[in-house]
């Protein structure tokens, strides 16, 4: 159990420095987005199939790989406005969510009102942080969108195992390289796809600038870690690519979540996802 003044702990944060003229040739990767703007983004089409898919798959998640138990310890790294760990402590998790922002993480105490704060802990500081964390603690560590903009993800991934119980489990969501490009071959837009192509990099990204990945990157970066990927799902297989006209008209969010549904676990499918879901499990 958490004790109740370990509610929110502030840790300062490190500040290394920056050469300024590699930020200008190529922008630092950071992730933007104010609550407001996390907010109207789930508000969106797009943003309710993301979280709509997502909360569906977690919740398969804990009942076909943790048989529906209590009392299972999770980490959030980056949680947003904490809607995921929402969904788990719902369900009689204990949760630790950990975020670089102040103002995410007051999001994320709004999110988790009505929840006995026994069950969580809210820690103000970046993914470095997990090194002092206790290892083989977690079942499940949670890093949504989050590998995108860090320097450094093979660190990441090997924190994250080490901070896992023995066949504890990894869920990671990215944002796919080939799928970012036809977008905006799509939207009319040649120049920024070849881009991406090029370095996997997005220097225009509503959330900030960030990577892509993909797919063989990805499971090739997990192997190397000692990890074992047992599901990868599609997130917004269809949505991104029509026009807006169609994803906002009457009825159509249900006729897409359908789709969507359906071309999520095509594994043929995949290389169209925006995103994709993983599951690993710690080897």
């Amino acid at each position: 159990m958490f004790k109740k003044e370990r509610r929110v702990v502030v840790v300062k944060k490190r500040c290394s420095p920056v050469n300024e003229l590699v930020n200008i040739i190529m922008p630092k990767l950071k992730f933007k987005a104010s609550v407001t703007e996390m907010k109207v983004m789930y508000r969106s089409p797009w943003g309710q199939l993301r979280q709509k898919l997502l909360r569906e798959q977690l919740s398969e998640l804990h009942r076909q790989r943790f048989r529906n138990r209590r009392g299972l310890r999770l980490l959030d790294i980056g949680p947003g406005l904490g809607q995921y760990s929402s969904l788990l402590l719902r369900r009689g998790w204990q949760a630790t969510l950990l975020d670089p922002s102040e103002e995410m993480l007051a999001a994320c105490l709004a999110t988790l009102r009505g929840i006995s704060n026994k069950h969580y802990e809210l820690l103000h500081d970046d993914a470095r942080l997990l090194r002092q964390l206790a290892p083989a603690t977690y079942d499940l560590v949670m890093a949504h969108v989050l590998i995108e903009y860090l320097d450094e993800p093979m660190e990441l991934l090997k924190d994250i195992k080490d901070r896992l119980k023995k066949k504890g489990l990894l869920s990671l969501v990215y944002n796919q390289t080939s799928a970012a490009a036809l977008f905006r071959i799509i939207r009319g837009k040649p120049q920024q796809a070849e881009a991406i192509l090029k370095d996997g990099r997005i220097t225009n990204g509503k959330m900030g600038p960030c990577r892509t990945f993909s797919r063989k990157d990805i499971n090739e970066m997990l192997d190397k870690q000692g990890y074992t990927i047992l599901e990868e799902k599609g997130l917004r297989v269809y949505c991104d690519y029509l026009p807006n006209r169609l994803k906002m008209a009457p009825d159509s969010f249900r006729k897409l979540l359908r789709l969507e549904r359906r071309a999520s676990i095509k594994g043929e499918l995949l290389p169209l996802a925006r995103m994709i879901h993983v599951v690993a499990r710690k080897s």
